[in-house]
């Protein structure tokens, strides 16, 4: 077996027959198996390079010339064959450069250690300071700030207990499960309907009984479980919309309390809640899982009452201000409560941070995150400069030396689908939103960033585009159609009976391509899991279909937002990779490594 060493040369490194893990300085973290995507077939000693290859294709290549550091390499068993080690599974992860088959990819702006926006926190029994992203992935955050990977499971919302027995709670699946850390065994426990993000876990000291609380996606009320290990999961009660469930703690004496949208009540018994702080004026929005409680009893909650901010609820019923933030993006939520640092511990999802809140209302962001935290659309203004549809938190803008920074916000962007942009000659922005529960429509955003809406008379559009006529297109998930809309806002349909279009681009030529489902059953457009196309269809101005692109099988394809350029070239981002696909119909890997890759375009 290959590998490479702390020092990043190459050297050989032997294996006792049955050894299936294998760790060393530097050498990154080792995985039993990948699923056979990244399974690496055959390396090749040629012209000068080491290439290695993955179901018969080239992932990349190492020149020979000077010592060269490969990470996240994973060992794994011999399974059935004849050798010691059988095959070595190659993952990529990090902003190191990667080599591919033409070019090479940088990251412009380094991603965020998390995978996407942070979503929740813990505190570790010894202190440790634990941080999830909206893709599950659990870091460490370090005093300095710096951020590490853990071997925790993914998860979504997540506890630990003072036995240091983590309970995770994930919201799209609607799956409960435990991880010992002693025994190393993940065990899932029961599960719940599917529920939207406004979720939240709350875990009894000792570990005898969990609380759920969520908002169901089949129903218009919010609901509140909880498991036992001699009674197991069972529903406690029901709360309509109106006084929503958005947050559960259980205290150090073990009482629990349920943060709704119009106050915080206490659980009596097995299933009344009792009255316990009102909110007394309307439009209060409690952050989601905004509620945590220290030793003593006293609870703190994010939320804008009086004010935006969070606040500590004292036993004795007195509201005290301890933070202001500025807007509802600002707010933390996922709360913790740091027995040692005296303070409440929270994320704030659009701008990727983890913050510190002492008893003095002195916030400390506790990463360094990138500026990014769910980047999808991407696009380049007449002008030169870059923006990219940072989801939630609206359009971003990449600044002088890789900065990112807002450029505009306040449009409806919760996916999915995902929220597409693009510009016309003048730079006027054409914006979609589409989500689950809010009203679709196209907007346009001029040079001053007002926000004016073009259209609602649309389904749920997930991909537009500017022909060469200055004419906007955009694909309409909901209705299965391509449009052409006008600068009234009325749409004409081009393309109908399509299979749950996402992505779209025109050519120079006029032509048409669009993402699509190669059959039913492969995209649900009420999941909260991402959707993705699967083929991409080409289509003349007049809507006849010129030809239909597929990609091999082994390929494994979840297509966004793709572009095409002035040559014909397709370039189609597949979650961990980008294909180039000539206008000869030749497919080939032009860059490999990613986790998430949503969005391409091809600048001027």
């Amino acid at each position: 077996a290959l590998f490479n060493d702390a020092q990043g040369d190459w050297a050989w490194k032997s294996f006792e027959k049955g050894q299936t893990r294998f760790s060393s300085a530097g050498f990154g973290t080792p995985s039993a198996t990948n699923t056979g995507k990244w399974v690496l077939h055959e390396i090749r000693i040629e012209e000068g390079a080491l290439k290695y290859f993955s179901n018969q294709r080239l992932l990349g290549e190492v020149l020979l010339s000077g010592s060269t550091a490969l990470t996240q390499f994973g060992i794994s068993a011999n399974v059935g064959g004849q050798g010691i080690v059988d095959f070595i599974a190659v993952m990529s992860s990090g902003a190191e450069t990667r080599q591919a088959q033409s070019g090479k990819a940088e990251a412009v702006v380094p991603p965020n250690p998390t995978s996407s926006a942070p979503f929740d926190t813990a505190v570790l029994p010894d202190g440790t300071v634990l941080m999830a992203g909206s893709a599950g992935c659990l870091v460490g955050v370090s005093a300095d700030g710096s951020v590490e990977r853990t071997e925790y499971p993914f998860g979504m919302n997540f506890e630990c207990d003072r036995a240091g027995v983590m309970w995770y709670y994930n919201f799209p699946d609607g799956s409960l499960y435990r991880w010992d850390p002693g025994k190393r065994k993940r065990e899932e426990i029961a599960r719940l309907p599917l529920a939207y993000s406004d979720g939240s876990i709350a875990v009894a000291p000792d570990g005898a009984s969990v609380y759920v609380g969520g908002w169901l996606m089949d129903k218009p009320v919010s609901v509140l479980y909880r498991w036992t290990a001699h009674g197991g999961l069972e529903k406690v009660l029901e709360r309509p919309n109106e006084s929503r469930i958005r947050a559960v703690e259980v205290a150090a004496d073990g009482e629990v309390f349920v943060g709704c949208s119009d106050g915080i009540y206490r659980l009596r018994g097995k299933a009344t809640l009792e009255r316990y702080f009102a909110f007394r004026q309307g439009g209060v929005h409690l952050a989601s899982d905004g509620l945590t409680s220290d030793e003593a009893g006293n609870l703190y909650f994010s939320a804008n009452v009086d004010g935006r901010g969070v606040f500590r609820l004292s036993r004795n019923g007195k509201l005290e201000p301890i933070a202001r933030f500025s807007d509802d993006l600002d707010l933390p939520f996922g709360l913790s409560w740091h027995s040692a640092r005296q303070a409440i511990l929270g994320v704030r999802k659009e701008k990727g941070q983890m913050v510190s809140i002492d008893l003095r209302g002195n916030v400390r962001v506790l990463n360094r995150p990138s500026g990014l935290t769910t980047p999808i659309a991407i696009d380049q203004h007449p002008e030169g400069w870059i923006l990219i549809n940072g989801d939630e938190i609206g359009l971003l803008r990449v600044g002088a030396g890789n900065t990112v920074e807002i450029y505009c916000r306040g449009m409806c962007c919760y996916q999915p689908p995902p929220a597409d942009f693009t510009f016309d000659r003048n730079g006027l922005i054409y914006y979609t939103c589409a989500a689950p529960g809010f009203v679709s429509e196209i907007v346009t955003i001029d040079a001053k960033k007002t926000i004016r809406t073009l259209t609602r008379k649309v389904g749920s559009p997930a991909g537009i585009d500017t022909g060469p006529d200055n004419a906007i297109y955009y694909a309409d998930f909901k209705n299965g159609t391509v449009c052409r809309l006008s600068p009234q806002g009325q749409s004409t349909v081009v393309v109908g009976d399509l299979l749950y279009p996402l992505g779209l681009v025109v050519d120079d030529a006029g032509n048409i391509w669009v993402g699509l489902a190669d059959k039913q059953g492969q995209v649900k457009p009420g999941s909260l899991g991402e959707v993705s196309s699967t083929l991409i269809a080409k289509y003349d101005a007049g809507g006849r279909l010129l030809e239909t692109v597929r990609f091999p099988e082994r390929m494994d394809v979840d297509i966004t937002f793709f572009d095409v350029d002035s040559s014909g070239n397709l370039y189609v981002p597949t979650r961990d990779s980008i294909l180039r696909r000539d206008a000869g119909g030749r497919i080939e890997v032009l860059a490999d490594g990613f986790t998430q890759l949503r969005g391409a375009k091809v600048c001027s």
